[in-house]
């Protein structure tokens, strides 16, 4: 079975995933898009892409979603974010392709799409009237918020299941549509295109990879918001958002 393991990096965002050396796997190929020539340490094989003119952000996703429409030969891919470091190869993540088309990593602050969105407003990632737009949207799809929560920044895929294909495509509209936060976007393209998938634990996620920064990312900022949405701002205000979406929704369908 042909395997890829594949990132992107898009400017200077970020530099290229680290492999210890039990991440590596001598019968799988590990390809990093950029949009310009750098050097990678093996077994990180270059892959040239030009950079979208919507930004960087969108050219990254048009690979982490759209890899497909890039590659050939590939059975399985395996994708990471350019600031995932791995500490083993993703195993339990090829092997649960053999039971659904793709494999997710559950989050692992958050549970619902609501808390997403609650983070993305206090951290400034999200304006508070595009979350009420999007949740009134997902509400009026008929969107179950209690579908789960995904952290996207690992998941496998059958690269040759026309359906796990679709949903990737569909993401990848969804967020140049807006707002541009894939992870709000995933768990209603799921629950919408009825895919098989599986959702490997939290704590399964300890044990393959580390993260780092971002570049430019402030880390003082980011703690502060989380601590205030876990613990002050959080309940109260995802609840707002729902009950505002509920009724925004009402208001622009024209129902009861």
């Amino acid at each position: 079975m042909k395997r890829v393991i594949y990132t992107a990096i898009i400017g200077a965002y970020d530099a290229p995933p680290r492999l210890a050396p039990e991440a590596i796997d001598a019968h799988c190929d590990y390809l990093c898009f950029c949009n310009a020539d750098i050097d990678l340490p093996p077994p990180w094989q270059l892959r040239r892409i030009e950079r979208m003119p919507v930004g960087a952000a969108a050219t990254n996703r048009r690979v982490k979603f759209r890899v497909h429409e890039m590659i050939s030969g590939y059975e399985q891919a395996c994708y990471i974010d350019g600031n995932v470091d791995l500490l083993r190869f993703p195993d339990e993540a090829f092997a649960a392709l053999e039971q659904a088309g793709c494999v997710l990593l559950a989050h692992p602050q958050r549970r619902s799409v609501r808390a997403e969105m609650v983070a993305c407003v206090l951290t400034g990632k999200l304006r508070f009237r595009e979350a009420l737009t999007l949740a009134a949207a997902q509400s009026g799809a008929g969107f179950d918020d209690t579908f789960g929560m995904t952290a996207n920044r690992l998941f496998a895929r059958r690269l040759t299941d026309t359906r796990v294909n679709a949903l990737f495509e569909a993401v990848f509209d969804d967020y140049i549509a807006g707002p541009p936060r894939d992870q709000l976007h995933l768990p209603h393209a799921l629950q919408r295109l009825g895919v098989p998938h599986v959702v490997l634990p939290r704590r399964w996620a300890l044990d393959t990879f580390t993260l780092r920064p971002h570049s430019g990312v402030d880390l003082a900022r980011g703690r502060l918001a989380r601590a205030l949405c876990k613990l002050l701002l959080g309940p109260p205000l995802s609840a707002l958002l729902a009950i505002v979406a509920h009724f925004n929704y009402r208001e622009t369908s024209g129902r009861d």
